[in-house]
Order: C-alpha cells, then structure tokens, then sequence
C-alpha cells in the first residue's frame, strides 16, 4: 500500500511540475510586430484616445443617400453616373496611420498634444472622385479628430531606436467602383476601403 501511495505522490508531483511549467509558458506575452514602408518594426507602449467624426463638405454634387448615381460636373457627358456596391465587410482592423515624430531616436518618453486625425483610405490607387462616391454612397464616415486638452505622456526604452506613431481602428469594406454612360458600364475597379473610428492609438515603434 505504502509503495502504490509512493508511487501516486511521484506522478502527482511531475504532473504538477509539467503543468507548471506548461501555465508558465503560456503566461509569456508574445511580441507584437507590423511592417511599415517596407521595414518590419515591433510595436511597444500605446495609450488609446477617442476622437471625434469630422464634419466634412463631399466635392460632388447630387450624391445624396446610399443609392444616389454620383454624377460628375461635366455637361458633355450625359447620363454618366458613377456607382460603388459594397461586396464584403471584413470588420475591424487595427491599422498605421503615420508616423507622428519625423526620426529615429533613443527616447526615453513622448509627451503629445498635437491635434490627430485618422481618415477614409481606398486602395487602389483610387482618386478623390472614387474616394468621395464610396464614402457617400455607402454612408462611410470621412474622419475623426482628437485635440488634447492635456498632454499624453508615453514611455519608451531608451536603449532601442523609437519613433512615435498613429494607429486607428478602422472597418474594412471591399468595394466594387463603376461608372456608366446611358446605362452601359464603362468603368469597372476594385478597391479596399478603410472607414475610420473613433479609437485611435499613440504608439511607440522600435527597429
């Protein structure tokens, strides 16, 4: 009996030892990392700030409400309209807007007060027209702004080259761009669009 006890305790106390080992393993943060202009970056201490929408003025006329054709200020281009169809929603993303100081540096921390603002972004190389017709055809918010009524202080480790940075969450749509002449598509791209919200992220960048 004595020996099946001994036994039990043995295998108890290396299940206990695996276990620890395991949860201590498993307690380890994992690094965070992003790629910006092409160089891969670890991303360091954040403080997160809530903005406020934009009101802005949409260049185009007779764009009004979700179903609207957009049509151009042109005379000679008769019934031309321009359409965007939402196709998918990928929810929200947390992206790199800019970088907020201009070079690599050893600093220790960041003081901001700066005004900051995160906006509408369409890939695809896509002009103010196709920007404008997906923000008011899809009912996108344009920007949001935070000004700073006090100065954020952010930490960083001196010993490694930092810069501090934007970040923003934003809603991901992939969007169908068209345009058409009496009806006929003569137009067609794709884009990504990225809807700005109100959270947005000052962040400390390492190399």
């Amino acid at each position: 009996m004595r020996k099946i006890l001994k036994m039990l305790g043995t295998v108890f106390f290396i299940a206990m030892l695996f276990t620890g080992n395991a949860a201590f393993a498993s307690s380890g943060s994992s690094v965070e990392t992003d790629v910006i202009d092409g160089q891969s970056v670890e991303l360091g201490e954040q403080v997160k700030v809530t903005a406020t929408e934009a009101q802005e003025k949409v260049s185009i006329d007779k764009a009004i409400g979700p179903d609207a054709a957009v049509e151009p200020d042109c005379i000679a281009c008769v019934n031309f309209s321009r359409h965007a169809t939402k196709i998918s929603s990928y929810g929200e993303v947390y992206k790199f807007v800019k970088y907020l100081t201009s070079t690599w540096q050893g600093a220790d921390n960041y003081r901001w007060s700066s005004t900051t603002t995160t906006s509408l972004t369409v890939s695809g190389s896509a002009d103010a027209t196709i920007k404008d017709t997906i923000k008011v055809q899809l009912g996108l918010s344009g920007s949001y702004s935070k000004s700073y009524s006090v100065t954020i202080s952010i930490p960083a480790d001196p010993s490694r080259d930092n810069r501090l940075a934007l970040y923003g969450d934003f809603n991901k749509y992939y969007v169908k761009y068209q345009e058409k002449m009496g009806g006929a598509v003569v137009h067609t791209s794709y884009h990504y669009a990225y809807e700005p919200t109100r959270d947005q992220y000052l962040r400390v960048v390492y190399r």
